[in-house]
Order: structure tokens, then sequence, then C-alpha cells
């Protein structure tokens, strides 16, 4: 609606998330010293922890020599498992060596690589690993997340913008807490460095007169709106959870449409080159991953794997490894995910079909640098 233009904070969100998620750089991060509990669609509740470092606790190897820093979103902090669930510490349990787990979920590539920038400088390790979902060509194009995700209003993040072959940082604005209460003085520039107000936000806005707004929005609107009346008269699970899981099939089709536009896919191949750089300055070996998600795996049954382009061109300066693959050769697909209303992270089985395929590439490269 077009109030959501300038939406109002919630104060009590504010207070909590300034206290334990806010950051001034990198837009939210997991605080040293803290842990939470997640609770599933089929009720299972999981645990995790951060440790001093401010990395994932790794059960038994947090005090091993961190041979291997991890980087990236929810996929590679590994949320809706427990702590001894994850892929990065089913790894550790296979090679024998601690993995710092730095992955925040609904990171960006572009925040990963600050923070990897931040963290390798005063926990230098041999390896470098970012893992990311496909969905992350959005993520680095967004200083906002409620222009992307309606209603993240909390979400302000830096990005990078390309000019030429030069990557041109833009600092997140809203940096302090003191400017969440005055954000809109910043909007004209959040705007500006945001690809999703004018190609997304700003379009599905509903104007007065209502129904003619909705007859041009129909598409979209029409089915959302019975799928929103449905779920106010049923308690089904997946009756409920139905409009949101719409949302999130739309995003993700806007994904794949951006590995299929230059200027994103120029920026997406920047930021890893960007990576391998920052890796290499702190004398460690880089690795960049892509999994995908469980409505990724859908489209690619339709279209094919629409990001593996990219990731051949990646190959060209990188090292690459595409987790796809191990899950469009399952029978039971269900298996690898859980069944979370944000589309399904990785279960504990999907974790450890990831660390089986990661450990073989890790043996390598610990190798090559023996």
């Amino acid at each position: 609606m077009a109030k959501d233009e300038l939406p109002k904070l919630d104060r009590k969100a504010l207070e909590k998330f300034a206290k334990k998620g806010m950051d001034p750089e990198l837009g939210w991060v997991r605080k040293p010293h803290s842990s939470g509990q997640e609770k599933g669609r089929n009720g299972k509740k999981t645990q995790f922890t951060v440790n001093a470092l401010g990395a994932r606790s790794n059960p038994g190897y947090d005090d091993k020599y961190p041979a291997i820093s991890l980087f990236g979103d929810s996929y590679a902090f590994g949320r809706q498992v427990n702590d001894d669930e994850t892929w990065s510490h089913l790894v550790s349990k296979q090679i024998d060596l601690n993995i710092l787990n730095f992955g925040v979920g609904n990171y960006g590539l572009d925040q990963a690589i600050l923070r990897m920038q931040r963290e390798l400088s005063k926990h230098p390790s041999q390896l470098t690993i970012i893992m990311v979902v496909p969905e992350t060509i959005c993520r680095i194009q967004t200083t906002w997340k409620h222009y992307s995700e309606y209603g993240n209003t909390l979400a302000f993040k830096p990005r990078f913008l390309l000019n030429g072959d030069q990557l041109i940082y833009q600092k997140n604005l809203i940096d302090k807490k003191e400017k969440y209460l005055k954000y809109a003085d910043y909007l004209d520039e959040i705007k500006l460095n945001d690809y999703f107000y004018n190609a997304k936000f700003k379009h599905d806005i509903l104007t007065f007169p209502y129904i003619f707004s909705l007859a041009r929005s129909f598409p979209r609107n029409g089915p959302l709106l019975l799928a929103l009346l449905k779920a106010k008269i049923s308690n089904l699970p997946e009756v409920i959870d139905r409009p949101f899981q719409m949302i999130l099939r739309k995003n993700h089709q806007i994904s794949m449409s951006l590995y299929h536009d230059d200027s994103s896919n120029k920026l997406m191949e920047a930021l890893v080159s960007r990576a391998k750089s920052v890796a290499k300055q702190h004398n460690s070996k880089f690795l960049f991953c892509m999994v995908p998600q469980l409505q990724d795996i859908e489209l690619i049954e339709r279209y094919g794997i629409y990001y593996q382009p990219l990731l051949d061109r990646l190959s060209q300066f990188t090292n690459v490894l595409n987790l796809t693959d191990i899950f469009t050769s399952q029978d039971k697909i269900g298996r690898c995910y859980t069944h979370d209303m944000y589309g399904g992270h990785l279960s504990r089985y999907g974790n450890q079909l990831v660390a089986d395929i990661i450990t073989e590439k890790v043996r390598q490269l610990l190798d090559e640098i023996r």
C-alpha cells in the first residue's frame, strides 16, 4: 500500500534488534555468546549457539585449530538444524579440523565478503569458503530489504555498485539506532542504490481507486487474495503457508530472471573476484559454493540450472562447487529440506549430503596447500 513507502518501525522490535543483531557495517550479525531456538512447522525444535568469536559453535572442535573459515547466508550457518547437525560440523568430524562458521541468515554475497574482510584479519585460516543460495543475485542489489521482502523494515544493508570494472562500496546508511528513527532522511539515497525499489516495490503498490489498481495487478494479487482468504478459514499448515509460499515462488522467479541479466552477472563476477582477492591477501585459499533452495529445485526441473552459465564463468578464475546435482538426483527431495515457512532449509540429511561433497573438495584443496 502507499503507506508502506514510509512504514512506522516497531519500537520494541527495534530495541531487541539493536541489542541482539544490529551491526553498523554489515546491517545485522549473530552476536558472540548468543543462542536461540527455532521451531519448525512439524513442531521439531532446534538450537543454535554462537561462541566467543561470533562463529556458530562447533561441538568438540571449537578449541581446535581453525583451518577453515566459512561465510555466507543461512545455508552456510545451518538454519533449522542443531549445532552438531550443520554441514560445517559434519565436515569437521571427517577432517578432524575446526571450521569457523560465520554464516548469517539472509546475507548477500556482498555482506559475506565484508564479514570475510573483518574476520580473516583476526582469525587467519588456510581455506576460506563462501556458500550462498542463487537468490544472492537479488540480495546484492538491495540496500533496504523492505523493497524486495515487504515488511522486513529493520534490514538496512551496504552494497557494492559496479562502475565499469570497478566495485564502488556503498556503506550502510542506517548504522546507528538513532538513524532508524530518522530513516526517512536517508531514503532518497537508499532508493537510488536499491534495484528493487523501481523494479518491484514501486510497481506493486496499490493506489486509489483500488479497484483499478487491483485490476491492473490481478495476475499477481488475484491468486494471492484468494490464498489469503483460504488461509483465514483453514487450520491446515499447508493452506496457511500458501500465500507466503506464493511470494517466495515469485521472488525465486525474479532471481532466475536476473541470471539472464548482463549487469547482474557482471556484479556477481566482480564480487566473487573480490572475495578471492581478500582470501589471497590473508594467504588463504578460496572456494565458492552455491546450493539451491527448495524452490530453486522446482524451477530447475522446468528450466534447467539457470545459474550454471555464471558458475562456468566463475570457475575460469577460482574454485567453484555447484551442489545442485546432489539434490536433483534425489528420489525424495523432501528429505533434503526442512518444512518451514521460509521455503525449507537443509535438513540433517541434506546437510550430510553437502558435507560429503564438500569434505572431498576440502581435502583436495588442503592437500594443494601442504
